[in-house]
């Protein structure tokens, strides 16, 4: 069986490419980002169109903030003409995984070529579901909220229908395309991996009880009720650790939640290797939580 793999960006695609080969089902990888950036995969087996979203990411590594309709904007057009570029350069694949929203054109070309059996993989709950929760969140902190660009969600909702199975990372992920009247047999949970040889458990050495969450700080995320809740447990020695890949919204948002919550910079993957890297806010990356 030969697995074609099509992302623009990374997320989880170069780690499911590496374990594709390892079982020597991998095809071609189609990417967004430039060959460098894979490792651990040969170079006959990934196919780049690397400059728009690699303008992208530069934009963002240089502190460029747009706003929130020019970046939709941006990322609309990204993902299209990254599909067409994956449906003029496809080759024979028995299966053909995409990251959703950009394999409208591609997907269908696999499937009339080839008869690949096609898989829109949404790494997230249902796109209109998703819109619905964030819209009721921002609304409930009093902050605005800026709904996905119709052109995006129309065409996830046509991947959606038009593809043979869809992969999300959970059962609540399931459970919104449920709710949204996709078939339930056509939904299929593929939990996300670790690599448990650099993800593993270690020796306590301390009484400190410790909750530690790694993500992306912000209402999407849900970080807020977690770090109220914890606080009001009023737990003896107890401390939170976000380690926090950036902020969609102002400090304000998570003030007044005491000193036992301590920022640290993001981990990021590097050559093999977990590096600590300072994100946007300029202060120690160990430190009490003090409103801006």
């Amino acid at each position: 069986m030969k697995v074609a793999l099509g992302c623009q960006a990374r997320f989880h695609f170069f780690d499911l490419a590496r374990q594709m080969h390892r079982q020597g089902h991998l095809q071609q990888l189609y990417t967004g980002y430039p060959r460098f950036k894979v490792k651990d995969l040969p170079h006959d087996k990934i196919s780049t169109f690397p400059w728009f979203e690699s303008t992208y990411m530069a934009l963002g590594r240089l502190g460029v903030n747009c706003a929130a309709k020019y970046m939709q904007q941006m990322s609309y057009s990204i993902s299209t003409t990254f599909d067409s570029w994956m449906e003029r350069h496809l080759s024979q694949c028995d299966v053909f995984q995409w990251l959703s929203g950009a394999g409208l054109r591609s997907h269908k070309a696999a499937r009339e070529r080839y008869g690949a059996l096609t898989i829109c993989d949404r790494a997230s709950s249902h796109i209109i579901y998703q819109q619905e929760l964030m819209r009721a969140e921002f609304d409930h902190c009093g902050m605005k909220y800026y709904d996905t660009d119709a052109r995006i969600v129309e065409r996830e909702l046509a991947e959606y229908e038009s593809s043979d199975l869809i992969v999300v990372p959970s059962t609540f992920a399931k459970r919104s395309f449920v709710e949204k009247n996709v078939p339930d047999c056509k939904v299929r949970v593929v939990p996300f991996g670790v690599n448990l040889d650099l993800f593993r458990p270690s020796v306590k050495r301390d009484e400190v009880f410790r909750v530690l969450f790694v993500g992306q700080i912000g209402l999407r995320k849900g970080v807020q009720h977690l770090l109220k809740a914890l606080g009001n447990l009023h737990l003896p020695q107890f401390e939170q650790r976000p380690a926090a890949a950036g902020q969609e919204e102002p400090a304000q948002t998570y003030a007044n939640l005491g000193d036992w919550v301590r920022w640290r910079t993001f981990l990021r993957w590097e050559e093999g290797r977990l590096e600590l890297r300072q994100w946007s806010w300029p202060e120690a990356a160990e430190r009490p939580f003090r409103p801006e």
